[in-house]
């Protein structure tokens, strides 16, 4: 169930970027897409897939989602942030505390100490649209 909460949260926001977009809220040069990192197909065939995909590129612990934008105050004028879509649930603890990993899992710990956070690469952990 709660893959599909998180589902609905991207979709959300990508609905809100677009309105964005539209509205010229947002520069018409900026894009946000899925880098969908998934593999919903289990057993055999999710094995079978789940090789050919990683031939194909794909990359354990990606972000959800990748924005590229207008930036002003950058020298070559753009930018790109990560942005990793989480319940609201799944970043704190029982008790309500935000945790350090923010719901994390250890393959995208090991990407954002590896490639994000080295390049100073923008990157926030998205439970709903206002945080995006």
């Amino acid at each position: 169930m709660a893959k599909f909460e998180e589902e609905k949260i991207q979709e959300a926001i990508v609905k809100r970027f677009n309105e964005l977009v539209y509205y010229k809220q947002v520069c018409k040069h900026s894009v946000l897409y899925s880098n969908r990192n998934e593999n919903n197909d289990g057993g055999l065939k999710g094995i079978v897939s789940g090789a050919r995909f990683k031939r194909m590129g794909r990359l354990a612990g990606v972000p959800d989602l990748t924005l590229i934008y207008k930036d002003p105050l950058s020298a070559t004028g753009a930018n790109i942030a990560y942005i990793e879509v989480k319940t609201p649930s799944a970043h704190k603890t029982s008790k309500g505390i935000e945790t350090k990993s923010k719901g994390m899992n250890e393959a995208q710990i090991e990407f954002y100490n590896k490639y994000i956070e080295p390049l100073s690469i923008k990157f926030v952990v998205c439970s709903s649209v206002t945080d995006f």
